[in-house]
């Protein structure tokens, strides 16, 4: 509740993913074969997602805790229930589509959750799941992505097997470059041809030794280097003044996992108008 009852980040500000939701809307609906199929978005944030399927003529819902994005949704003439993901809302249609892009790692009880989308999906529905992809996390040293709202990192093969267990089966995995690389997961209740590109990612998890322990000591000691690396740059410049340009969440991995303090960095600029006047 402290954290989404009222939540800063408006997905809408950002252009390239509005793009992203619109051809993500359009790659459905070919999917779909329906003229105006439904779509309840979970944690719909300000509604940048719904706005664009509602473009190209779905049925939309969104549902998401943040009591400030209600007046945004009313006037774009978004129906929004205020409220977290579950399985007892006040949902009274199936949908064609439920999406969850950038919400599964915030979420606590896993198990819960992929219940409220077995209840509210059509027999022939499609669930779509975009998240960060954990090789990503590890091969290019994303530590910054690893933050308070994140409480899970994700590879396919655990996700898989999930929703296998709640009769969601995986039938399409896409890369996608959004966000430092994640994966876009397509499953369905209903029996659709496995694309080649599901052996592709778990053969790709294998073969990148992502289930070997040995991998995340060598990430350990990959992010030190960076770090000192890093407090090194910033000691070369000690009499200058130095600026940060991006207020983000990484950014605050970085300056904590660093140790950086206002000595090192004089101020942090962002063009972001809500973060304007905070520390």
């Amino acid at each position: 509740k402290l954290m989404f009852s009222h939540y800063y980040y408006h997905s809408s500000v950002s252009e390239t993913f509005k793009k992203h939701c619109l051809c993500l809307a359009k790659k459905l609906k070919l999917l779909l074969h329906k003229e105006h199929p439904c779509i309840i978005d979970i944690a719909s944030n300000d509604g940048c997602l719904l706005g664009q399927f509602k473009k190209e003529g779905y049925f939309v819902l969104g549902v998401d805790p943040a009591k400030n994005f209600i007046d945004k949704m009313a006037t774009e003439d978004i129906p929004l229930i205020c409220d977290y993901w579950s399985d007892s809302l006040p949902i009274h249609v199936k949908a064609d589509v439920i999406t969850a892009t950038n919400v599964l790692a915030h979420v606590d009880d896993i198990d819960g959750f992929i219940e409220g989308v077995k209840k509210y999906i059509n027999k022939d529905g499609i669930f779509v799941i975009e998240v960060p992809w954990l090789l990503n996390l590890i091969t290019k040293n994303q530590f910054d992505t690893i933050y308070h709202e994140h409480l899970s990192y994700f590879l396919l093969r655990p996700l898989y097997r999930k929703l296998e267990y709640f009769g969601l089966k995986v039938f399409r995995v896409e890369c996608l470059d959004i966000h430092g690389g994640s994966l876009r997961i397509y499953s369905s209740p209903k029996t659709i041809p496995t694309d080649s590109s599901v052996a592709l990612i778990l053969n790709i998890e294998k073969s990148t030794k992502m289930y070997d322990l040995v991998t995340y000591k060598v990430y350990n000691d990959n992010i030190l280097k960076v770090k000192n690396d890093f407090l090194q740059l910033l000691g070369k410049v000690s009499k200058k003044k130095v600026a940060g340009y991006g207020a983000c969440a990484k950014g605050i991995t970085l300056l904590n996992y660093c140790g950086i303090t206002r000595k090192d960095i004089n101020f942090i600029a962002d063009d972001t108008p809500a973060k304007q006047h905070l520390y």
